[in-house]
Parts: structure tokens; C-alpha cells; sequence
């Protein structure tokens, strides 16, 4: 099934990893009067484990690439492979900014990111 789960679960942590950094880094340079972060890192954890747990889920459709049939045909293949991220970000990118846009917006392209990269390891071990 050329560990496609095993690829999800990766992306999956790399992306936690990441963009638990990235949203600490950005919360730390935003909010430069608060020198007590201990009150937030908890916050940014659950948000981190939340916001990429919805993307792995809206990735699943990946699982299907185990087809040969489908894998062969690029636009279906990137389809399947990218379109539940992008629509998260589109999403995001249209909402209202409430506070967490920012957060989201970072969370969802370091996501993407990872993806992407994995994306083209995956295919290239193919060809």
C-alpha cells in the first residue's frame, strides 16, 4: 500500500512539530509585552494537535492512491492528494479574522508544506 498511512502519520507529526515552533516564534514576536508564555504554550500544544489532526483527516482521501489505476493519473492523483489542504486554506484565507486567523493560516501552509514534500518524495520513489 506504499505505506501511505505510515506517510500520513509523518506528515503528522512533523507538521505538530513545526508548527508548534513557528506559532510559539510568532505568538513570542505578536505579543512582545507578555513575558510569561507558560499560560499559552498548553493552548498552542491542543491547538497544534487539533488544527493537524483535521488536516490528516481531510487527507485521507490519499489512502486511495494505493490503486494503481488512480496513482497513474496525475490530476486525479494530486486531486485526492491535495485538496483537502488547499480547501482549508482557501477556507481560512475567506474567513473573517477573529484573532486565529493568523494561527491557522501558518499552521495550515507549514502543513502544506510537509505535504507537499512528502508528496513528491513518495512520487518519485514511484517513477
Amino acid at each position: 500500500m506504499l505505506g501511505l498511512p505510515k506517510i500520513l502519520f509523518r506528515t503528522f507529526i512533523l507538521s505538530v512539530i513545526i508548527g508548534i515552533a513557528a506559532t510559539c516564534i510568532w505568538y513570542a514576536i505578536s505579543h512582545k509585552q507578555d513575558s510569561d508564555y507558560s499560560h499559552v504554550l498548553p493552548l498552542i500544544v491542543v491547538g497544534a494537535l487539533f488544527l493537524n489532526g483535521v488536516l490528516v483527516l481531510m487527507s485521507v482521501p490519499v489512502l486511495f492512491l494505493a490503486n494503481p489505476a488512480i496513482r497513474k493519473n496525475k490530476a486525479v492523483a494530486m486531486m485526492l492528494y491535495f485538496a483537502g489542504p488547499v480547501l482549508l486554506l482557501v477556507t481560512v484565507l475567506i474567513m473573517k479574522d477573529n484573532g486565529d486567523k493568523a494561527v491557522y493560516m501558518l499552521m495550515t501552509f507549514i502543513y502544506l508544506i510537509v505535504h507537499t514534500f512528502f508528496y513528491f518524495r513518495t512520487a518519485r520513489k514511484l517513477e
